[in-house]
């Protein structure tokens, strides 16, 4: 639900502030301070264009903030791991929502030229591996597989328009 509210504030209404208030009445009253804190700072590097990494980095600030909701901090100690997971859910959330993304103006790594890197790493991830002992893991299973399956694709894709540029520049 915060997910949506948070599309809805910031790429629907584009930071309306009576939309950003709802927002933040929303988070005051349904989540931990440090979770609220959390959502504020991603909502503030989104309207101000601070994610880095093609825009990957946000996923961080929201894996960030679904562990603290969870209470799962501890079984993320390790802040690389947070971090790489983070980039890694947030290439498969722009990948299954490439088409949206794209028809909305929005942000998604796709649109870049070093998305090769992040379409091949996303295939060799064995989320299965560490998420072996989530929650939820066949919904995310589900949603990390399709998106290794799009990201073949894409870069099936990829590999074709090079080997037809290769095929021109030879004439």
């Amino acid at each position: 639900m915060l997910a949506s509210v948070f599309d809805l504030a910031s790429d629907t209404l584009k930071y309306e502030e009576a939309a950003l208030r709802q927002f933040v009445r929303l988070i005051d009253q349904t989540v931990e301070a440090r979770v609220a804190a959390t959502l504020l700072t991603l909502m503030e590097q989104k309207r101000s264009g601070a994610f880095g990494l093609d825009g990957l980095e946000r996923g961080v600030g929201a894996f960030r903030a679904v562990l603290s909701h969870l209470r799962s901090d501890e079984a993320w100690a390790d802040e690389t791991e947070v971090f790489s997971t983070g980039i890694r859910l947030q290439i498969v959330d722009d990948l299954l929502d490439y088409k949206k993304d794209l028809k909305r103006g929005q942000l998604n790594f796709l649109q870049n030229n070093r998305q090769r890197g992040y379409l091949e790493d996303i295939i060799k991830w064995d989320y299965q591996r560490r998420f072996h002992n989530s929650v939820y893991p066949l919904v995310l299973f589900a949603a990390v597989k399709r998106a290794q399956h799009v990201a073949q694709i894409s870069l099936s894709g990829i590999e074709s328009k090079t080997e037809n540029l290769d095929r021109v520049g030879s004439f």
